[in-house]
């Protein structure tokens, strides 16, 4: 029997009746395969669950509050199942807020997934509703698969270990088994994913179980060539120009989650793979491929906001604290003396207060620091065969009157500028209008 691994992300599920749309396209379509499917917490839950840890010192937020868009769902769904799962959630909130306010991270990644293991019920049971055999398997269940190593809130995959616990789950009854996403276990702990967990988490069960396919669903109908109204969407890229493209910014599975595909390529195993609209899964959607046949020198345009930095000191031991703490980096410059970072937009406070800390212990000098930056570029495979491109780019930037900081290549199927943050949409603008439109 096929496999397929369904991922899908807390727009996809953040009501009763987007996640009764799914339902009714796994009894539908998929009633031949093997599902494996992995659910992100509904709506904006996470984005509360972060701001209630933040705001743990202060006080403890009330779980009804920070879970609003599964008290919505829960009024259609009461069965004594839900209800036991749901006030076990609810019971141990406060007390799990309180060890946080104490800095136990342990606590932090065991808060933090609990909107994904409350959609993952949720969604088991819609579909035991619609007569679909189904079974959510909780983190701590012994059949959990998915097994994670290294730091709370930035773990990295164990897939040799992942797949040898898939074993007993991947021929054995019952039709789909649903997991919630953002984590695994390392022993008895349960440790998040860190960036686009869910997506790494998806790709992880992936090649745990040697998946034939693996859909993303998202609530966009798959990804457009540029944030531009009229721009259409892409049908087709490579597994480096979707790195690429996720670095710039785009709505997309990271490389960090896309390590798990590598893998089954290196492997030989070659599965189909399509990122589209949760509400119309077989209709939509943008392709992942090893190798693609679309060698157009631009396919995607995007651009994310960021702060850079110019640092000078314990440079190396700084590095990895970032990387530990799940903080959204990369280095454009380094030598013996300086290291310059970008920090996304979305990660740029917690950095910033890991950067003060060196500061303050005297570890490091801040050199340069500004938060007003963005980073643009254009993504294609194809510009490896073409000169010119970047040439093309700095001149239509040029013209357009907005300047460009510094040159910042992610990879060698894109190209990368930082210029001020109040420029972004203007230059994606002009970069769309110079090579795709």
């Amino acid at each position: 029997m096929k496999s397929t691994v369904l991922k899908f992300g807390g727009t996809s599920v953040e009501t009763i009746e987007k996640i009764e749309q799914i339902a009714k396209q796994i009894k539908d379509n998929f009633s031949e395969e093997k599902l494996f499917v992995v659910v992100s917490a509904m709506g904006n839950t996470t984005d509360r669950i972060e701001g209630a840890i933040k705001n743990a010192k202060e006080k403890l937020e009330n779980p009804e509050d920070v879970y609003r868009e599964f008290e919505l769902a829960y009024q259609h769904h009461t069965n004594t199942h839900i209800q036991n799962f749901r006030d076990s959630i609810y019971q141990s909130f406060h007390n799990t807020l309180r060890k946080v306010a104490e800095g136990n991270k342990a606590d932090v990644d065991r808060l933090h997934v609990t909107g994904e293991r409350l959609s993952a019920l949720l969604f088991h049971t819609v579909l035991n509703n619609y007569g679909i055999d189904s079974q959510f398997i909780d983190f701590w269940n012994p059949s959990f698969p998915l097994a994670v190593e290294g730091s709370f809130s930035n773990a990295t995959l164990n897939l040799s270990k992942s797949m040898t616990r898939a074993k007993k789950l991947k021929n054995s009854p019952p039709h789909v088994t649903v997991f919630p996403g953002y984590g695994g276990m390392d022993g008895n702990f349960v440790k998040t994913l860190g960036r686009g967990g869910s997506d790494t988490a998806a790709f992880g069960y992936a090649y745990a179980f040697g998946a034939d396919s693996i859909i993303i669903g998202t609530d966009v109908d798959g990804l457009k060539s540029a944030n531009v109204e009229s721009a259409e969407i892409v049908k087709e890229v490579d597994i480096k120009e979707a790195s690429a493209i996720a670095f710039l910014g785009a709505k997309f599975p990271s490389d960090v989650a896309l390590t798990p595909l590598e893998a089954m390529y290196d492997k030989g195993l070659n599965p189909y793979v399509c990122v589209a609209n949760s509400q119309n899964l077989l209709e939509t959607g943008t392709r992942i491929v090893k190798e693609t046949s679309d060698r157009r020198p631009v396919k995607v345009i995007a651009g994310r906001n960021i702060a850079t930095y110019v640092l000078e000191g314990d440079l190396s031991t700084l590095v990895s604290d970032l990387y530990k703490s799940g903080i959204d980096w990369f280095s454009y410059g380094l030598n013996r003396r300086f290291l310059r970072l970008g920090i996304s937009e979305r990660t740029s406070e917690d950095a910033e207060r890991k950067i003060e800390e060196y500061r303050k212990n005297r570890k490091l000098k801040i050199c340069e620091y500004d938060r007003d930056v963005a980073i643009v570029g254009m993504v294609g495979c194809g510009m490896k065969y073409q000169t010119g491109v970047g040439k093309r780019a700095s001149s239509a930037l040029t013209e357009a009157g907005i300047n460009i900081l510094t040159f910042y290549d992610p990879s060698d199927v894109s190209i990368g500028m930082m210029i001020e943050r109040g420029e972004r949409d203007k230059a994606i603008n002009v970069l769309y209008n110079e090579f795709i439109r």
